[in-house]
């Protein structure tokens, strides 16, 4: 009788090439095919059947189910499986379910022909045990276990690679044969006798070949149906490629969790996957808020249509896009950053996801903004002439430069030796009633000023150096501004200054110290143009007085041999050097006192007195005190005093009059022995002392002029020893004000840096 094979294969061009090929090949056997697994089973219930061809295409036809159904009807019917994609899950499938081979449709039809030939084998019976040929064409190793004594029944080529032995000898292999480590230790009886039980198991085991290389194994025990009793197959797939894999997702996930950068993963319509932890810190969204959103919940309304536009044209292409763009928090505030999109694709190059990184950089931005302001703000400065008018115009700037509002500028002193605050902003104002004064040695200020190194503090409250414990500030960073003095910036919250706050103050106090430097300096050049002005003044005019008037008297002496003319030229030279020797002293006082020492007021101006031809004129001293000062040009400014004194403090008798004008360092003749006695006092103030004499006094039209380079009413004054006096004081860093003494005469108040 002619066998009887029949094919079940949904798809009817297949079938028909199906049938032509095996009647062509197996000419001994009546090839006829079906659509469905009803036809095939009724077929089976007509007429006893050779052998079965099952063809499988996932969408219409299940080879898998098909055996299993098969199987519990028709236990014997040799089954060969012909799919049109094969792959090893789908091989180990059709062997679980009691198939009898597995050819793959791309291997053609002489070699289903030839296994379907083999399995059927010339009878109707199905040798089921060994399903050598499916075995075989697996790349697994398969390994097939008796469940009584799980004695080792078949086993793959596979088998005997790893293992290294003979098919003859392959039955004596097992899978503790390759085992190195796995899930405590369990053992191939245990699993099997679970796999009876509860069906399907998988484990993942260390193993090594026989060679010695290691791999990781996930072994897969299954329950294969046998008349009976039923045996456990054991599929052995190599995972180690996926470990690999799996190990280094794990890193990406881990450095991607770690990163510092906002990182989500979206899919290719924008729907977003995975969003990393600093997603969540940047943005505010939980990753429960943003999965399954899209990137649109960012949009801050700052871009145009335009920009996703090109965005998303470019990312569609395959290409990367990186821009910067403005995003919105969740709680509304907008933030700048770096954002880098790029595709992610399968093997064969279709775009399956997006990532996007995204890197802050708002503190950037407003570093930007920061220096763009402070760079207006150092050109505004160079217009300013006083160092005061740099302070007041920098705490204005400050306000605009940072989000702390309390700041303030404190200037060094000479006179008082003290940190004085020059601009304080309106906000430092309304917090302290008063602000205070540094002196030597006191607060933080003072030692940053001193040693020229910055203090910050997250909380001042617990420097040891805190001017006051209670205050209300909390953070605060003192600046120093070299010889100048300290820029304090202060907040009353914890830890409110970051780096970016350091880095702009720092810039910021480096310009305003080159400002002041600059202001000094130019300052100290209008002194010297000043002083040259009046040296000009006096060589111009004033040397050429006499000198005219000498000539002329010479050449009156050489037509009359005059004497009298020759005491006028003797006269004339005098003056001429008299103003020289002003000159030269007005040069030598206006420079700059670097050095300064505690000076005694008395023994300093009794020294002066000793040097002044005053007969008549008695000196009071009541100014026990000392004071920082130079003692060669403190003593010089007091005989400028008691000389002007001298000369000009005394009534004549016949006018009652103040003799000239103010005036000093003249020889002219001393007063008539018949005028009026004349005292003058030295004292002392609460800042400073005073030189005041019992003459007739300054008229208050003349206080003002008295100290102008050159201004005399007398026809042998210079001009310039009161100006003199002005200098020594200007160089001291002092102030000078004239006005009346007790007795109506004129008092001179310095007010410097008294000691005790």
């Amino acid at each position: 009788m002619t066998g009887q094979i029949c094919c079940l294969v949904s798809e009817p061009s297949v079938q028909r090439a199906l049938v032509e090929s095996l009647t062509e090949r197996l000419t001994d056997r009546s090839i006829t095919a079906v659509s469905s697994p009803a036809q095939l089973c009724s077929r089976l219930e007509a007429a006893p059947i050779d052998g079965v061809v099952v063809g499988h295409d996932e969408s219409d036809l299940d080879a898998v189910a098909v055996l299993e159904r098969l199987r519990d009807r028709y236990p014997a019917v040799p089954v060969v499986v012909f799919p049109r994609d094969g792959s090893e899950a789908l091989a180990s499938a059709v062997l679980g379910a009691g198939g009898t081979d597995y050819v793959r449709r791309v291997d053609g039809y002489e070699t289903l022909a030839a296994r379907l030939e083999r399995a059927v084998g010339g009878t109707a019976t199905h040798a089921a045990p060994d399903c050598c040929a499916v075995l075989d064409s697996l790349d697994d190793a398969v390994i097939i276990y008796e469940p009584s004594d799980c004695a080792v029944v078949d086993v793959n080529e596979r088998v005997c690679d790893l293992v290294g032995c003979r098919p003859q000898a392959a039955c004596r292999c097992s899978l503790d044969t390759l085992r190195t480590g796995g899930v405590d230790d369990e053992t191939v009886q245990s699993i099997v006798d679970r796999t009876l039980e509860d069906g399907t198991q998988q484990v993942e085991w260390q193993c090594q070949t026989a060679d010695g290389e290691q791999f990781w194994a996930e072994i897969t025990f299954k329950r294969v149906p046998r008349d009976g009793s039923p045996l456990v197959i054991a599929l052995c797939n190599d995972i180690s490629a996926r470990k690999r894999r799996l190990h280094r997702l794990r890193s990406f996930q881990n450095a991607v969790d770690q990163a510092g950068h906002s990182i989500y993963i979206t899919a290719p319509d924008g729907t977003i996957q995975y969003v990393n932890p600093a997603f969540e810190e940047t943005t505010g969204y939980s990753a429960d808020e943003a999965i399954g959103a899209t990137p649109r919940l960012l949009r801050s309304g700052v871009h145009e249509q335009a920009f996703y536009q090109d965005l998303w044209r470019t990312i569609l292409a395959g290409d990367v896009w990186d821009d910067q763009i403005v995003n919105r928090r969740k709680n509304g505030t907008e933030y700048t950053a770096n954002q880098t999109i790029a595709p992610i694709t399968d093997e064969d190059g279709d775009i399956v996801n997006f990532v996007a990184v995204n890197a802050d950089i708002s503190d950037q931005k407003r570093r930007e903004a920061q220096l763009r302001q402070l760079h207006y703000a150092v050109r505004e400065w160079i217009e300013a002439t006083t160092r005061e008018d740099v302070a007041t115009r920098t705490i204005s700037h400050l306000e605009e430069l940072l989000e702390h509002e309390l700041t303030a500028i404190f200037l060094y002193d000479p006179a008082s030796a003290q940190l004085r605050p020059a601009a304080v902003s309106a906000a430092a104002d309304e917090l302290f009633e008063t602000h205070p004064r540094f002196d030597e040695d006191e607060g933080i200020a003072w030692h940053v000023f001193e040693t020229g190194s910055e203090a910050i503090y997250d909380d001042v409250r617990r420097a040891a150096d805190a001017y006051n414990p209670e205050t209300p500030i909390r953070s605060e960073i003192v600046l120093p501004l070299g010889d100048h003095g300290v820029l304090f910036v202060a907040s009353q919250t914890v830890a409110a200054f970051d780096e970016t706050d350091h880095t702009v103050l720092r810039i910021v106090a480096s310009s305003l110290e080159a400002t002041f430097d600059r202001i000094c300096r130019e300052q100290t050049l209008e002194q010297q143009r000043d002083r040259f002005e009046k040296f000009a003044h006096v060589v111009s005019h004033d040397l050429r007085n006499p000198l005219t008037v000498a000539m002329g008297e010479l050449e009156r002496a050489r037509e009359t041999t005059n004497d009298e003319a020759f005491d006028h030229v003797v006269q004339a030279h005098e003056r001429i050097a008299n103003i020289i020797d002003d000159l030269l002293l007005l040069a030598r006082e206006g420079r700059a006192i670097d050095d300064r020492q505690p000076v005694s007021l008395a023994d300093v101006a009794s020294n002066a007195w000793d040097t002044v031809d005053a007969a008549g004129v008695s000196l009071e001293l009541a100014c026990d005190r000392r004071v920082l000062a130079d003692p060669g040009r403190l003593q010089q400014l007091f005989e400028n005093l008691f000389r002007n004194s001298v000369e000009h403090g005394l009534i004549r008798p016949d006018s009652h009059t103040r003799q000239d004008a103010v005036e000093c360092d003249s020889t002219h003749s001393r007063p008539p022995a018949d005028d009026t006695a004349l005292t003058i006092r030295v004292g002392f103030m609460d800042d400073g002392f005073y030189v005041a004499d019992t003459g007739v006094g300054i008229p208050d039209a003349e206080r003002e002029r008295i100290l102008e380079t050159g201004y005399t009413t007398a026809d042998d004054g210079t001009g310039l020893g009161l100006s003199i006096v002005q200098t020594i004081v200007d160089s001291h860093g002092w102030s000078l004000e004239i006005t009346d003494s007790e007795t109506g005469g004129a008092r001179f108040e310095i007010h410097s840096d008294v000691v005790d």
